[in-house]
């Protein structure tokens, strides 16, 4: 039963991605051809005002990618009783939404409907590196922006206390290899993380000793020194010394005992992932070369159906917005008073609020009947290691507010 619940969770990830979409280079070249610049522009001005944004955009697009394919699914709003990815617990602490806002409303004034806010995301991925001293890349374009998005699904996100095992499940069942997996830990080199994503490392590790014995000494003394047991919300420390510059920095620290994650620790736990990490600690060529080379790969992931023109609202709720200020407006034409419109427009709005509840239900229901299937083998949790006891691989039984904070 293990296997077979192991082989329905990869099903159930596997059907979210679309292979079909095929992506290329010049896919804008005639519709949109100065699209990349738009977005240049837009992800340089933010980041000149808010150092920050880089390590925040780099971050949302791989937590994009790993839901349901680059469908820029992480961007669209909760609504009714949808709560959507952005407000699943990993990915609480995104920020830099308004960035791919302001480049999106650029790009639509220069190509209206053409430009999916995938796309703009994977481009502003990209400047986010370049940007902090990284390398380029010319990134495959035709990306379609997805319909569905679902907080439940950030279970999937790989978790900042993954062990190696885990690590490689999550990565294979998109089509990552061990490279791919130690070449993206590398994005740990820009950014900040919160206590909350690396405080098993060094309160409580186990019942026999307090703190991780892979850690450095006099590097676990500073990091209690910033988190104690308990620390204000917001405290945590970057992610490396050179936080801001895209380096090989995190490939050093892993092998002088200073990793932050037990995830990034955990790649000195294979002999292939140790030997990849160690030859990306000793040249970063050889690091930029293989980063440049699994983004491609990792943004290739594709799984959506359309254009947003807004990049926050699926193209449904774009029309039912448009249908209530139709309504509104007639009720005015008619002669209606104010209260007469306000009461009216607030039974309709009802009635199709009530509507998209049940399409809601209805794909919540096809979710969760999925998610018997796999769980089906009776086994239970280990709140201790968060994955089941009897299949220790399956992250689809990952306790959902286990997945805190930053993985890239």
């Amino acid at each position: 039963m293990a296997i077979m619940s192991a082989f329905l969770c990869l099903l159930l990830i596997l059907s979210f991605f679309s292979p079909g979409t095929s992506l290329s280079s010049n896919y804008y070249a005639k519709t949109c051809p100065n699209v990349e610049s738009l977005v240049r522009r837009a992800v340089r001005d933010a980041a000149t005002n808010d150092k920050k944004v880089p390590a925040a955009l780099l971050r949302m697009h791989f937590h994009d990618c790993f839901i349901r394919g680059c469908d820029a699914s992480v961007l669209l709003n909760s609504n009714g009783k949808n709560t959507a990815e952005k407000d699943g617990p990993p990915n609480v602490s995104l920020h830099g939404f308004y960035v791919i806002d302001n480049a999106k409303k650029v790009v639509e004034s220069a190509c209206p409907g053409i430009v999916s806010c995938a796309d703009i995301l994977a481009f502003a991925a990209r400047d986010a590196v370049v940007l902090s001293g990284g390398p380029s890349w010319d990134v495959p374009k035709g990306r379609k922006d997805g319909r569905t998005s679902k907080a439940s699904e950030t279970i999937q996100l790989p978790a900042p206390t993954f062990n190696i095992s885990q690590l490689q499940q999550s990565f294979a069942q998109r089509g990552l290899s061990l490279e791919d997996l130690v070449a993206l830990s590398g994005g740990h080199t820009l950014g900040f993380s919160h206590c909350s994503s690396f405080k098993n490392r060094i309160h409580n590790f186990n019942s026999t000793t307090d703190i991780d014995p892979s850690i450095h000494p006099s590097f676990a003394a500073t990091l209690r020194s910033v988190c104690p047991v308990k620390n204000a919300k917001n405290a945590g420390v970057a992610m490396d010394p050179s936080s801001t510059s895209f380096d090989n920095t995190y490939y050093k620290l892993i092998f002088q005992q200073k990793a932050l994650f037990s995830s990034d620790n955990a790649l000195l736990d294979s002999p292939k992932t140790k030997n990849l990490a160690s030859k990306f600690a000793s040249s970063k060529d050889e690091f930029t070369k293989a980063f440049v080379k699994s983004m491609i790969k990792m943004s290739s992931i594709t799984g959506g159906q359309e254009v947003r023109k807004d990049c926050d609202k699926n193209e449904g709720e774009r029309r039912k917005d448009r249908r209530s200020d139709r309504m509104f407006n007639q009720g005015f034409r008619d002669g209606r008073s104010y209260a007469q419109v306000a009461k009216s427009f607030g039974k309709e709005n009802t009635k199709m609020n009530q509507n998209e509840e049940k399409k809601d239900w209805s794909s919540e229901k096809i979710y969760n009947d999925k998610e018997k299937a796999i769980n089906s083998d009776g086994g239970e949790e280990d709140v201790g290691d968060h994955t089941s006891s009897k299949d220790n691989g399956n992250i689809c039984k990952m306790e959902a507010s286990s997945l805190n904070e930053e993985y890239l």
